[in-house]
């Protein structure tokens, strides 16, 4: 059993070892999914305070996050339906999910600069830099003032490596509380 997951008293918690064999099986179907990108969507916004609270205790960090993880679901959304009408034209949306983008989003620091990684795999065999340049320039679109890394997963081993990062907080309850796949948005919910 992971050691970096205990209760306080030092025993293993049932649940925690059951979480821990759902993000081994969530990489495992995520290591087989054709994933080609590796993508950093960051709406870089600043925390709202409240006021009283020390913006550096993470016991009130929630208290300064209001809305966050909806506002980057949304802006997700709303940037995965422009990537896939530049990519697949006017009819995009009645398109198979098969046939279009899919990602998985995983959320970092909810803490202090939330930020989404995306496990991403363009339809057919497109790799390309005029996708990262197009991918780029519609989250700037939809995210004025935010940024978006674009890296390919050109091997195996590349895909290993970066599932393991964007799952590595995945057993923190707001993070997989808060993770979705792009799927969830395919039957018009743009």
């Amino acid at each position: 059993m992971d050691k970096n997951i205990q209760i306080p008293n030092g025993t293993h918690s049932a649940s925690a070892h059951h979480n821990e064999k759902i993000r081994t099986a969530l990489r495992e179907m995520l290591q087989g999914m054709g994933i080609n990108y590796f993508v950093t969507a960051n709406l870089n916004r600043e925390k709202k305070l409240i006021p009283g609270r020390n913006m550096f205790d993470r016991r009130h960090a929630y208290l300064t996050r209001g809305p966050e993880f909806a506002k980057a679901r949304n802006a997700l959304r709303q940037w995965h339906a422009e990537v896939d009408h530049s990519l697949l034209g006017s009819k995009w949306s009645k398109k198979d999910v098969s046939e279009r983008t899919f990602f998985a989003a995983f959320p970092e620091h909810a803490d202090h600069n939330l930020h989404y990684h995306l496990l991403l795999r363009l339809p057919g065999e497109r790799l390309s830099e005029e996708f990262r340049l197009l991918a780029v320039e519609r989250w700037e679109r939809v995210v004025p003032g935010g940024s978006l890394d674009v890296q390919p997963v050109l091997t195996e081993e590349d895909v290993q490596r970066v599932v393991r990062y964007a799952t590595k907080d995945f057993l923190r309850k707001e993070l997989m509380e808060n993770f979705f796949l792009s799927t969830e948005f395919a039957n018009g919910d743009y």
